[in-house]
């Protein structure tokens, strides 16, 4: 039974519920020994209670020497990557030890944050959560030897345990949303795509954070249909929410970060009805006309919502559809499949010692514009030029791998208090 040894930053949002879903089925199964290392101190539990419930192994900000250990201990080392400045921290510091080394990535790579192509230079075998990865600029110009490296598996799984819910016939189509309300994620126009939907008494019920909800509210009193938007909040109840509703208008920032978009793999697989915009990411996803809709502006929300409603018997087919097809792709046997061969390939190979400054550089200034795919944004002199369009939302963030984060979490940098202070000083 080989050990294997999962890394990362820490265990909130889709990265916590992917971990612990992964390794509590892995433990079930009797399949390998996995021990998960969260290197910050976590804020809630509610993805580590269940792990440790499950006898799974589990340490928290460990020291340096306390983690080389464990990596030196391990047969393989499962990096769960994304632009978190406290995992930079620990492996672009001092070579760690030599390690079969699995990077998992949790971020598409497609805009900001990019994903260093030096990194796959930097592992035995480099797992996307998407397909859509794949179609990053600097990913598919990899030379084929590199390329050998890459595999897909999706941080999505448990699918086929959702409760099945038997959808109805109904004269008036609930529709709703359920995510972060962020503009990173959720489309910058979504009040603008909404209203190019004619009917009066339309409205989209929002389940989530409350960021923005007076910005997005206040767009709707702009348009005209204050009652377009039903805010309910955020719910800890996502089965409860999702059952209500017919219809899930996914609809995201062009630029978004995503990858596994759980929350629209979970309605699907609850029977919503799926509208999603054109994106590499929901395409993995979605087929349209199969297991739900792709649209590409207003106009075609708007004629596509007026179809689904004037032939009900359509959306109730695909609603089986949907929940067929997410049920099988993005189940925890197919996950655990995946993963076993991938150990079983990787076990088979030496240990390595990677040094990561290769891909990231020496100082956090450079670890945080290794994923700026634009090296003109943010120049040495400590100027600044953000991007006008969508993408700007994902660089505004407070986290999120954001200049302010590496900013608050290496304050004595420099440079990067110098692009911190460039950025405030254009949001005045």
């Amino acid at each position: 039974m080989s050990r294997i040894l999962h890394i990362a930053a820490h265990m909130g949002g889709g990265v916590g519920r992917a971990l612990s879903g992964l390794l509590i089925d892995a433990k079930q199964q009797s399949l390998h020994e996995h021990h998960l290392v969260c290197l910050e101190k976590p804020e809630k539990q509610q993805f580590l209670d269940p792990l440790v419930h499950a006898g799974c192994k589990v340490t928290t900000a460990p020291d340096e020497k306390s983690l080389r250990l464990l990596i030196t201990d391990a047969d393989i080392v499962q990096l769960e990557f994304w632009n978190h400045p406290t995992l930079l921290r620990y492996i672009c510091g001092e070579p760690l030890p030599p390690a079969r080394v699995v990077v998992w990535c949790h971020t598409s790579g497609l805009h900001f944050p990019v994903i260093p192509a030096g990194l796959v230079d930097l592992c035995h075998r480099f797992v996307m959560t998407s397909a859509c990865s794949l179609q990053a600029e600097n990913i598919s110009q990899l030379d084929a030897e590199v390329q050998r490296k890459l595999a897909v598996i999706s941080s999505a799984a448990g699918m086929e345990q959702m409760p099945a819910i038997r959808r109805k016939s109904r004269t008036s189509l609930r529709a709703g949303y359920l995510g972060t309300l962020n503009f990173s994620k959720l489309h910058p126009d979504y009040i603008s795509l909404l209203a190019s939907v004619d009917d009066p008494t339309f409205s989209v019920r929002m389940v989530g954070d409350v960021a923005n909800r007076e910005i997005l509210e206040r767009r709707c009193r702009e348009v005209g249909r204050p009652a377009l938007l039903n805010v309910a909040g955020y719910s800890t109840n996502v089965t409860a929410e999702l059952a209500e509703m017919d219809l899930f208008l996914y609809l995201l920032n062009p630029t978004h970060y995503g990858t596994a978009e759980i929350a629209l793999l979970e309605a699907m697989a609850l029977g919503v009805v799926p509208i999603v915009l054109d994106h590499p990411c929901e395409r993995e996803i979605v087929e349209d006309g199969v297991n739900g809709f792709v649209v590409h502006d207003g106009n075609e929300l708007a004629e596509r919502i007026a179809w689904i409603q004037e032939n009900d018997e359509v959306r109730l087919e695909m609603a089986v559809r949907a929940a067929k097809d997410v049920r099988e792709r993005f189940s925890f046997p197919h996950q655990r499949e995946s993963f076993t061969a991938l150990y079983e390939e990787v076990i088979m190979m030496p240990k390595q010692r990677f040094d990561y400054r290769e891909a990231f550089g020496a100082t956090p200034a450079e670890w945080f514009h290794a994923f700026v795919a634009d090296s003109a944004i943010y120049s040495d002199d400590g100027s600044i030029a953000l991007p006008q369009g969508y993408l700007r939302h994902a660089m505004l963030e407070q986290k999120k791998g954001s200049v302010f984060h590496f900013a608050s979490a290496f304050p004595e940098d420099a440079q990067l208090e110098s692009w911190r202070h460039a950025t405030e000083k254009r949001l005045q």
